[in-house]
């Protein structure tokens, strides 16, 4: 075969070139897809009785998402695509005019851009008749696959993908428990000491979560939305915004997020901290700082101001309280350590080197705050559990443009997403899987 190109990385844009310069013909070759390939084909300037995709219609295919499966075929049926279906196919090939083509392991779905994939891209395989002439065969050994036994599939097949989604959920989730329990005694036997670490208490503080909650922990992973930019996403049956917990007196409740409120989020085991804007099926938003408005201390009103560092180190929360006055100087920086259960007050010292005082307007005689008083009254574990609970409030951000979509770079590529109770406030611990 004429020298290609090898790649290990995310295959995708080079398909797009692929598609959109085709002059003659694109015909694929996969067993697992979703929307992705009906979203890549669209790139194409050929009509689409030009285009063809071969696949592997039988739940046998082993295809853990088979509704996805199933609604891109529909998406690409209904876009005039031709499909055929090939029993036991496992090839992932993309041919264009009948020369160019890319072999690799890169299904053409959207989880796989965020796996570990490798590729070899061929500019002319011309030469290679054999290989060109089983493809060949393959697609007419493939039998036509209709829009009509697509829409059947989906309708009488609805119970089944509803019980098989949430079977493997529970599948997954005990998975990650045993794992974590496992993880957890390797890292005590290799430290040689019975405290549990920080990343310890958190994943037990997202373990306890997980026994009150009646649903499993949803699976997340980043992934590109509409083909243009990365997000968090989730299952399509998932929904961020609504979670099911157990209530003591045995019944099911249902705890609803606001829907594009910015809600505290804790990583684990990293520790770091955020606070993501929440879609239904995906995040797309996190901050870092806010400015959440005045609050009483110490008889005291300060403008409070949360920072979450991106590395933390001892804390992974920083509350800075400054006098809510119309002239003031000084201010307190309050340094705490979350571990998805509780607070823990790391430090709380001046924010400069300038005294803590105010004055309602320029005319009046500064009034000076005692620094050792004040950090006295900040970290009286009555007004930290009600500064925290104050500093995890939900908000509305209006200030988010296209070029802050960065959930991708905050969260894991591959995350279980568990909500934990803190006081009054709801907490997402996204573990990394």
């Amino acid at each position: 075969m004429s020298t290609g190109k090898l790649l290990a990385r995310d295959v995708y844009p080079g398909w797009k070139r692929m598609a959109a310069s085709a002059t003659e013909s694109i015909r694929v070759f996969t067993p697992y897809l979703d929307s992705l390939l009906a979203r890549l084909l669209a790139n194409a300037v050929i009509s689409t009785p030009q285009i063809s995709v071969v696949t592997d219609l039988s739940p046998n295919s082993g295809a853990l998402t088979y509704r996805r499966q199933l609604l891109g075929l529909r998406q690409l049926l209904t876009a005039g695509v031709e499909v055929r279906s090939l029993p036991r196919l496992h090839a992932k090939v993309m041919v264009v005019d009948g020369k160019r083509l890319t072999v690799g392991s890169q299904n053409f779905t959207s989880y796989a851009r965020g796996s570990r994939e490798t590729t070899a891209s061929f500019a002319s395989a011309g030469s290679e008749r054999d290989f060109l002439a089983e493809l060949d065969r393959w697609f007419a050994e493939s039998t036509m696959v209709d829009l009509a036994l697509v829409e059947a599939l989906l309708d009488g097949l609805k119970a089944e993908l509803e019980a098989e989604r949430d079977a493997h959920a529970l599948v997954v989730a005990r998975y990650e428990e045993l794992l974590e329990e496992h993880q957890d005694r390797q890292r005590r036997l290799a430290i040689g000491v019975r405290n549990p670490s920080f990343t310890a208490r958190l994943e037990r503080a997202a373990a306890t979560a997980q026994k009150r909650m009646a649903q499993a922990s949803l699976r997340a992973w980043v992934d590109w939305t509409d083909g243009y930019y990365k997000a968090l996403v989730v299952d399509e049956y998932a929904d961020l915004t609504r979670w099911s917990i157990n209530e003591a007196d045995g019944s099911v409740g249902q705890v609803r997020l606001t829907k594009l409120y910015m809600h505290p989020v804790l990583l684990a085991p990293s520790g770091r901290m955020g606070f993501a804007r929440l879609a239904m099926t995906r995040s797309t938003y996190v901050r870092f700082s806010v400015d959440m408005g005045a609050f009483t201390v110490g008889g005291l009103r300060f403008n409070v101001s949360v920072r979450l560092p991106k590395k933390p180190d001892e804390a992974n929360m920083e509350i800075v309280l400054r006098p809510a006055a119309e002239y003031a100087t000084g201010g307190l920086t309050l340094r705490l350590a979350f571990d998805g259960a509780a607070f823990e007050v790391v430090s709380c010292q001046p924010v400069d080197a300038n005294p803590i005082r105010y004055r309602d307007n320029y005319w009046l005689d500064w009034k000076a705050v005692d620094v050792d008083e004040l950090v006295a009254a900040v970290t009286d574990p009555a007004n930290v559990a009600s500064l925290t609970s104050f500093a995890l409030q939900p908000f509305r951000y209006k200030e988010l443009g296209t070029h802050d979509k960065n959930a991708a770079e905050f969260f894991p590529a591959h995350c279980t997403l568990t909500l934990v109770q803190v006081g009054e406030r709801r907490v997402l611990i996204a573990r990394a899987r």
